[in-house]
């Protein structure tokens, strides 16, 4: 077979391997690639559910909602409410903690969201200003133990504390009065006095004093317990020892 003829063969070989290529896709072929579905565009949307809340003493954690389409997040802070209000935090997370802060001073917060794109970077509206102050956190675990005419409460110790108030009320949604202030070693009282078979209510608030200003915290959850009737645990503890002494005797006779 001469040159020509050889070439002649190998393109109409290649010919047909194409024509069937066309006539018979491959999978991979066929598929067509899905496109980027478009972005919603933010620069007319603000955050929803921005909350600012003390998160201790000298501290403000501030959250918002996730914005569909933001790519981050800006957070400014101010010292009034329709004041100068200065970056203090990039980030892509929903929430943030701002630290270092006075206790006891109101602080005001907006947040944005940025988008990247094709053009650069978009922002959305500002949110609407909330604010916090920071100040001590509630005493946690406040518990109650009952005996006769008295109750005790005890609760678990709050970081930066100068002492401890602790209210009463005779009802839990009923005016809480201050009984006592006790020392920041102290995390025990005992309120005496009260009325048999009553259930009472008490909440603890600790506090701290900063140049002969008192400055005071979250006021705990109401917790309630009731003082024990004396007069049938009186007949309850009668009632025992007599059955205890019949059931002694018995006993005795049955072994004589």
């Amino acid at each position: 077979m001469t040159a020509r003829k050889r070439i002649t063969a190998i393109v109409a070989a290649l010919f047909m391997l194409f024509s069937l290529a066309a006539a018979f896709p491959t999978t991979s072929s066929a598929q067509t690639i899905p496109e980027e579905a478009e972005r919603p565009d933010i620069q007319n949307q603000s955050l929803q559910n921005v909350k600012a809340v003390s998160a201790g003493a000298h501290s403000v954690k501030v959250s918002w909602n996730p914005l569909d389409g933001a790519d981050g997040y800006l957070l400014y802070q101010a010292k009034t409410k329709n004041g100068s209000y200065q970056e203090i935090a990039s980030l892509t997370s929903t929430s943030y903690a701002k630290k270092k802060l006075t206790i006891g001073k109101r602080y005001y917060y907006r947040v944005r969201a940025w988008q990247d794109g094709e053009d650069g970077r978009t922002y959305s509206l500002d949110s609407s200003a909330v604010s916090a102050v920071p100040r001590l956190k509630a005493p946690a675990s406040v518990k109650l133990s009952a005996g006769e005419k008295k109750i005790a409460v005890r609760w678990k110790k709050v970081k930066g504390a100068k002492g401890y108030r602790i209210y009463r009320s005779a009802s839990k949604k009923g005016k809480f009065r201050r009984i006592a202030t006790v020392s920041a070693k102290t995390r025990r009282y005992v309120s005496r006095g009260l009325k048999e078979n009553k259930k009472y209510y008490f909440k603890v608030r600790a506090y701290t004093q900063i140049k002969k200003k008192v400055y005071t915290g979250t006021i705990s959850v109401a917790v309630s317990k009731r003082t024990p009737n004396t007069l049938q645990r009186r007949v309850d503890r009668v009632y025992k020892a007599a059955t205890k002494k019949v059931k002694s005797k018995g006993k005795e006779t049955r072994l004589r």
